[in-house]
């Protein structure tokens, strides 16, 4: 890979991340996922709707809200 160009899967594996941090709700885990995200050009459109998406909930939680 030449330097400056970053590849589709890191930015895949960084929404991945930032996803599974706000499900455990670790904040050291999110705000190290959302500097990797920033690294790799992640816009905060992107990270706003990986966050807000209907797709992440926790496996233990069963309310109505998600």
């Amino acid at each position: 890979m030449k330097a400056g160009k970053l590849s589709v899967k890191e930015k895949e594996k960084e929404f991945i991340a930032i996803a599974i941090a706000h499900v455990t709700g670790c904040p050291n885990c999110i705000e190290a996922h959302v500097k990797g995200a920033k690294k790799t050009q992640v816009t905060k459109e992107e990270m706003a709707e990986t966050i807000s998406s209907n797709r992440i909930k926790s496996r233990f939680c069963y309310c109505s809200r998600h």
